[in-house]
């Protein structure tokens, strides 16, 4: 078992993966749970790295933060979304 200093994940880090992840992609705009999902194989989602991610990108200057709506079916259900500023 880790340590909880070795647990915890630096929120640049996460930032910089994103950002270079929308620039492999050649992508704008991306939803933090289509991020998560595509990455899936790469990285090990714990639920301590999704938080910090969310919270990265709240903090971030670097990154906006929006909210859209992927579902017509469920109209209330927002899902996150990230652009590079």
């Amino acid at each position: 078992m880790r340590k909880k200093k070795e647990q915890r994940y630096f929120m640049n880090e996460l930032e910089n993966e994103l950002i270079d992840f929308l620039h492999k992609k050649h992508k704008k705009c991306i939803a933090l749970e289509t991020y998560i999902n595509k990455t899936n194989t790469v990285y090990h989602w714990t639920y301590e790295r999704k938080v910090a991610l969310y919270k990265a990108v709240h903090e971030s200057d670097t990154l906006v933060l929006g909210y859209e709506r992927s579902n017509k079916d469920n109209p209330m259900e927002l899902f996150t979304s990230v652009q590079v500023a």
